[in-house]
C-alpha cells in the first residue's frame, strides 16, 4: 500500500509495452509508495478490447489503487475507470488521448501498419530524442533495453488499435477523479488531446511539465510533483 497516501499505483505502459521507462519514475517514488507495471504480451493480438481482459487480470485482488495510464494506455485506464472496477480510487493519464491521436490520418490507414514497417520503430525513437535534444546515455539504454523486448507484430498491433480507438463514450462515463500530466515539448500527442479530457471527463484536472513525451523518464521527480499530491488527495 501507499502509506498515507492509502493506495497502490498500478501503471501500465507505452506503446512498447515494457516497464523499461518507467524505470527512473520508479527510483524517485516518494518513501512508502508501492508500485506494480502490467506488461503486455509481445504477441500479435493487441487490441484494446484483449489488453483490457489482460490488463483486469493484473489488477489487484484486494485493497485501493490508482491506475497510471501511459500514451497508448490512456483508453484501457478510461475504459476500467468507467466500469467502476472494485478497489479503483483514481486515474493519471500521461501523455494521453481519448481518441485516436493522430487525427490528421484517415482510420483506414491503420491498414498499412505492419510488423515489417514497425522494425523501424526503434530507430526512429531514438532518432527523434536525439533531434529534440532530451537524447542522453540513459536514456539511450532504456530504449535499447525496451526496444530489445518488443515485438514488432505486438507494436504494429497496438499502433492499430490506437489509429481506430475512440474512448469518448467511456470517458463521459468515469466517475473517478482524473489527473492529466501534459508534456509542452510533446511532439507525440497533441496537447488537444488532453484538453478534450479535461473538457469531457466528470472529474479530471489537467497540469503541464515543461518535459517531451517521455517525461516519467526524463523529467520523473517533476512527474511526482504532482502525482504525490494526487494521491495524498485521494487519500483523504
Amino acid at each position: 500500500m501507499i502509506g498515507s497516501m492509502g493506495a497502490d499505483l498500478v501503471m501500465l505502459p507505452g506503446l512498447d509495452g515494457t516497464a523499461a521507462f518507467f524505470g527512473p519514475f520508479v527510483e524517485c517514488a516518494p518513501q512508502g509508495v508501492s508500485m506494480q507495471v502490467v506488461e503486455y504480451p509481445q504477441v500479435a493480438e493487441n487490441t484494446y478490447e484483449s489488453l483490457l481482459a489482460w490488463v483486469r487480470r493484473g489488477l489487484p485482488a484486494t485493497g485501493d489503487f490508482v491506475l497510471l495510464g501511459w500514451s497508448f494506455s490512456g483508453p484501457l485506464a478510461l475504459m476500467l475507470g468507467a466500469e467502476e472496477t472494485p478497489g479503483l480510487r483514481g486515474l493519471v493519464l500521461v501523455g494521453s488521448f481519448a481518441r485516436r491521436p493522430v487525427r490528421w490520418l484517415p482510420p483506414w490507414t491503420r491498414h498499412l501498419v505492419s510488423g515489417s514497417l514497425m522494425k523501424m520503430y526503434p530507430m526512429a525513437s531514438m532518432g527523434k530524442a536525439l533531434v529534440a535534444g532530451y537524447s542522453t546515455p540513459e536514456l539511450r539504454a532504456l530504449q535499447a533495453r525496451a526496444f530489445r523486448q518488443v515485438s514488432a507484430e505486438a507494436m504494429a498491433a497496438r499502433t492499430q488499435a490506437l489509429l481506430a480507438v475512440d474512448a469518448r463514450p467511456v470517458l463521459r462515463r468515469c466517475r473517478v477523479p482524473i489527473l492529466y500530466l501534459r508534456s509542452r515539448n510533446d511532439r507525440v500527442v497533441a496537447a488537444a488531446c488532453g484538453d478534450e479530457i479535461v473538457a469531457t471527463a466528470p472529474d479530471a484536472r489537467l497540469v503541464e511539465l515543461d518535459a517531451p513525451h517521455l517525461s516519467l523518464t526524463t523529467h520523473p521527480r517533476a512527474a511526482w510533483s504532482s502525482i504525490a499530491p494526487f494521491l495524498e488527495g485521494l487519500a483523504r
